[in-house]
């Protein structure tokens, strides 16, 4: 990213979110094969490693708390490792539902020193996002489509024609999508923009202006991303909606989707 500026001003952890132990009971670390995850080979974890992943967790509920209430709405966190010689997946991290695998790429970028923001971090956030998003319940509303769709698809338009990376991050830029991975589909765009709205507050004010985000993509992702869900019980809803579908219980999985809707900001 060709940004100039202070760089990260990393925040001094303030009260601690319920005990020290409360949000570490809701991350699992995993050796083993999850089963939505199956093509991918797992290797165990290192204590190094877990301690890098429990430093960014400990960030988001330090620092954006509400994301952390969204992200374990739905229960526990599983962590994974991925062996990167036998996995396809090109990402740093990736999450499905509410487990997050982690790749040998990851831990490089998580070591670099923090120039405009720390990577390691960002993905982390990114992951945690779309956990929070289980069954693109934030990313497929109106107010979200409304704020970023033009900006993607005028992106994927003019994109192509530009020779080098740097050209393309000019124009993600200037359209305020920052990355030209928030292209991606409107799920993406969710994730990678809240990963950015989420470490605002740790980024110099100059970067920050720099990545040009518009303000009703920043308002949506404020007031449905990084706050906290208002619906109590709509993580039991959802996950009784999931169970349902998952084990073929159409009737069932449609009444609890319906619970889910009715649960959801008009």
């Amino acid at each position: 990213l060709a940004l100039e500026g202070e760089g990260i001003r990393r925040r001094v952890a303030g009260a601690v979110v319920g005990t020290q132990s409360s949000w570490q009971d809701l991350v699992r670390f995993s050796d083993q094969p999850n089963a939505f995850l199956s093509d991918r080979s797992y290797k165990a974890w290192q204590a190094a490693e877990k301690q890098v992943v429990l430093r960014h967790l400990d960030w988001v509920v330090q620092n954006q708390p509400g994301l952390w209430a969204r992200a374990t709405a739905f229960g526990q966190l599983t962590l994974h490792r991925a062996d990167a010689a036998r996995v396809k997946v090109g990402a740093h991290a990736t999450a499905y539902r509410t487990t997050l695998v982690f790749q040998d790429s990851f831990f490089p970028i998580a070591a670099r020193p923090a120039n405009v923001f720390d990577q390691g971090l960002q993905t982390t956030v990114h992951e945690l996002i779309h956990v929070a998003d289980l069954e693109l319940t934030l990313s497929t509303r109106p107010e979200w489509r409304a704020a970023v769709e033009r900006a993607v698809a005028d992106y994927r338009a003019q994109a192509p024609a530009l020779a080098t990376e740097a050209e393309r991050i000019r124009l993600s830029l200037k359209l305020g999508i920052v990355f030209g991975y928030a292209s991606e589909d409107l799920t993406e765009a969710l994730a990678e923009l809240g990963a950015f709205a989420a470490l605002e507050p740790s980024m110099a004010a100059g970067d920050w202006a720099k990545l040009n985000m518009k303000a009703e993509a920043f308002d949506f992702l404020r007031r449905e991303v990084l706050s906290a869900p208002s619906g109590a019980g709509a993580g039991a809803a959802m996950l009784a909606a999931l169970q349902h579908k998952d084990a073929g219980r159409v009737r069932e999985a449609y009444d609890a989707y319906t619970r889910v809707l009715a649960q959801a900001p008009s």
